[in-house]
Protein backbone atom coordinates (compact mmCIF):
# COMPACT_ATOMS: atom_id res chain seq x y z
CA UNK A 1 0.00 0.00 0.00
CA UNK A 2 1.71 3.32 -0.98
CA UNK A 3 1.88 6.16 1.69
CA UNK A 4 -0.69 8.98 0.72
CA UNK A 5 1.97 11.53 1.02
CA UNK A 6 3.65 9.81 -2.08
CA UNK A 7 0.63 9.36 -4.03
CA UNK A 8 -0.17 13.04 -3.48
CA UNK A 9 3.60 14.12 -4.50
CA UNK A 10 3.31 11.61 -7.68
CA UNK A 11 0.48 12.97 -8.90
CA UNK A 12 1.77 16.74 -8.59
CA UNK A 13 4.61 15.78 -10.64
CA UNK A 14 3.00 14.15 -12.98
CA UNK A 15 0.52 16.75 -13.38
CA UNK A 16 3.28 19.52 -13.28
CA UNK A 17 5.26 16.76 -16.10
CA UNK A 18 1.97 16.67 -18.25
CA UNK A 19 1.79 20.76 -18.03
CA UNK A 20 5.46 21.02 -19.16
CA UNK A 21 4.63 18.18 -22.09
CA UNK A 22 1.57 20.57 -23.13
CA UNK A 23 3.94 23.66 -22.92
CA UNK A 24 6.11 21.47 -25.61
CA UNK A 25 3.32 20.29 -27.81
CA UNK A 26 2.50 24.48 -28.27
CA UNK A 27 5.63 23.55 -30.77
CA UNK A 28 3.20 21.39 -33.19
CA UNK A 29 0.82 24.29 -33.84
CA UNK A 30 1.87 26.35 -36.63
CA UNK A 31 0.09 29.58 -35.48
CA UNK A 32 1.42 29.84 -32.43
CA UNK A 33 4.47 32.38 -32.32
CA UNK A 34 7.82 31.19 -30.08
CA UNK A 35 7.98 34.12 -28.69
CA UNK A 36 4.69 32.16 -26.34
CA UNK A 37 6.03 28.87 -26.56
CA UNK A 38 9.11 30.02 -24.76
CA UNK A 39 7.12 31.67 -21.97
CA UNK A 40 5.38 29.06 -21.51
CA UNK A 41 8.35 26.61 -21.15
CA UNK A 42 10.20 28.98 -19.06
CA UNK A 43 7.05 29.43 -16.85
CA UNK A 44 7.96 25.93 -15.31
CA UNK A 45 11.56 26.56 -14.36
CA UNK A 46 12.74 28.20 -11.02
CA UNK A 47 14.96 30.87 -12.41
CA UNK A 48 17.64 29.74 -10.67
CA UNK A 49 17.31 25.82 -12.10
CA UNK A 50 20.58 24.03 -12.69
CA UNK A 51 21.37 22.17 -16.16
CA UNK A 52 23.99 18.93 -16.07
CA UNK A 53 25.19 17.98 -19.40
CA UNK A 54 28.79 15.84 -19.79
CA UNK A 55 29.59 17.09 -16.31
CA UNK A 56 29.15 20.90 -17.21
CA UNK A 57 27.09 22.65 -14.81
CA UNK A 58 25.54 25.47 -16.56
CA UNK A 59 22.65 27.96 -14.76
CA UNK A 60 21.29 31.33 -16.63
CA UNK A 61 22.23 34.74 -14.69
CA UNK A 62 19.04 36.53 -13.77
CA UNK A 63 20.07 39.97 -15.62
CA UNK A 64 16.74 41.28 -15.02
CA UNK A 65 14.34 40.87 -12.00
CA UNK A 66 11.10 41.58 -14.20
CA UNK A 67 12.61 38.85 -16.63
CA UNK A 68 12.59 35.21 -16.37
CA UNK A 69 16.22 33.96 -17.93
CA UNK A 70 14.85 30.91 -18.82
CA UNK A 71 12.71 32.54 -21.72
CA UNK A 72 15.57 33.92 -23.03
CA UNK A 73 17.17 30.57 -23.20
CA UNK A 74 13.86 28.65 -24.36
CA UNK A 75 13.98 31.61 -27.09
CA UNK A 76 17.35 31.59 -28.24
CA UNK A 77 16.87 27.67 -28.55
CA UNK A 78 13.66 27.88 -30.50
CA UNK A 79 15.12 30.05 -32.71
CA UNK A 80 18.28 27.68 -33.65
CA UNK A 81 16.27 25.09 -33.92
CA UNK A 82 13.94 26.37 -36.45
CA UNK A 83 17.51 28.15 -38.33
CA UNK A 84 19.18 24.82 -38.43
CA UNK A 85 16.10 23.46 -40.55
CA UNK A 86 14.89 20.66 -38.08
CA UNK A 87 11.73 23.12 -37.29
CA UNK A 88 11.13 22.78 -33.67
CA UNK A 89 8.05 20.03 -33.30
CA UNK A 90 8.78 18.16 -30.28
CA UNK A 91 6.42 15.78 -28.33
CA UNK A 92 6.27 13.92 -25.39
CA UNK A 93 6.75 9.97 -25.65
CA UNK A 94 6.84 8.50 -22.48
CA UNK A 95 7.09 9.88 -18.55
CA UNK A 96 8.31 8.09 -15.15
CA UNK A 97 8.11 9.68 -12.08
CA UNK A 98 9.86 8.46 -8.98
CA UNK A 99 8.92 10.33 -5.60
CA UNK A 100 12.04 11.33 -3.64
CA UNK A 101 9.77 13.06 -0.86
CA UNK A 102 6.71 15.21 0.54
CA UNK A 103 8.07 17.88 -2.29
CA UNK A 104 10.47 16.41 -4.55
CA UNK A 105 10.14 13.94 -7.44
CA UNK A 106 12.49 12.76 -10.32
CA UNK A 107 10.77 12.57 -13.56
CA UNK A 108 12.19 10.68 -15.90
CA UNK A 109 10.39 11.97 -19.74
CA UNK A 110 11.15 11.03 -23.30
CA UNK A 111 11.01 13.28 -25.80
CA UNK A 112 10.42 12.93 -30.07
CA UNK A 113 11.81 15.53 -32.33
CA UNK A 114 10.09 15.20 -35.65
CA UNK A 115 11.70 17.33 -38.09
CA UNK A 116 9.51 19.85 -40.31
CA UNK A 117 8.64 18.99 -44.01
CA UNK A 118 10.91 19.42 -46.27
CA UNK A 119 13.99 19.96 -43.64
CA UNK A 120 16.75 18.18 -44.34
CA UNK A 121 16.16 16.13 -41.42
CA UNK A 122 12.75 15.09 -42.77
CA UNK A 123 11.58 11.49 -41.71
CA UNK A 124 14.75 11.47 -39.41
CA UNK A 125 13.32 12.02 -36.18
CA UNK A 126 14.62 10.43 -32.92
CA UNK A 127 14.12 10.16 -29.28
CA UNK A 128 15.93 11.53 -26.31
CA UNK A 129 15.62 10.82 -22.46
CA UNK A 130 15.79 13.74 -19.60
CA UNK A 131 16.05 13.35 -15.93
CA UNK A 132 14.25 16.15 -14.49
CA UNK A 133 14.18 17.44 -10.53
CA UNK A 134 10.59 18.80 -9.61
CA UNK A 135 10.36 20.37 -6.37
CA UNK A 136 7.15 21.61 -5.05
CA UNK A 137 8.15 24.44 -1.96
CA UNK A 138 7.56 23.97 1.43
CA UNK A 139 4.00 24.41 2.26
CA UNK A 140 3.39 25.71 -1.30
CA UNK A 141 0.09 23.98 -2.38
CA UNK A 142 1.45 25.35 -6.20
CA UNK A 143 2.44 23.48 -9.32
CA UNK A 144 5.74 23.31 -8.22
CA UNK A 145 9.03 24.01 -10.75
CA UNK A 146 11.85 21.93 -12.65
CA UNK A 147 14.62 22.29 -10.27
CA UNK A 148 17.21 20.87 -12.27
CA UNK A 149 18.21 18.97 -15.79
CA UNK A 150 20.15 16.80 -16.61
CA UNK A 151 20.36 16.42 -20.54
CA UNK A 152 23.38 14.41 -21.43
CA UNK A 153 21.02 12.44 -24.33
CA UNK A 154 19.22 15.22 -25.86
CA UNK A 155 22.37 16.95 -26.19
CA UNK A 156 24.11 14.14 -27.05
CA UNK A 157 21.86 12.94 -30.31
CA UNK A 158 21.46 16.53 -31.38
CA UNK A 159 24.99 16.83 -31.16
CA UNK A 160 25.57 13.56 -33.69
CA UNK A 161 23.00 15.40 -35.97
CA UNK A 162 24.13 19.05 -35.45
CA UNK A 163 27.91 20.07 -34.10
CA UNK A 164 27.77 23.05 -32.31
CA UNK A 165 24.11 23.17 -31.91
CA UNK A 166 23.87 24.48 -28.29
CA UNK A 167 26.87 26.30 -28.66
CA UNK A 168 26.43 30.25 -28.71
CA UNK A 169 29.10 33.05 -29.00
CA UNK A 170 28.25 34.74 -25.49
Amino acid sequence: MSNPTTSTTREAAEAFSASYAAAVAMTVSPTTSIEDIAAALASHWNPGAVVFMFGRITTFPIKDPKEHPWYNTNLRLLKRFEESELGYRVELVRQRVEVYSEGAAQCWLTWKCVPREGAKFEGKGWEWENLYGWRRPMGDQGKGFWEYVISDHEVGEMMKRIPGFYEFDD
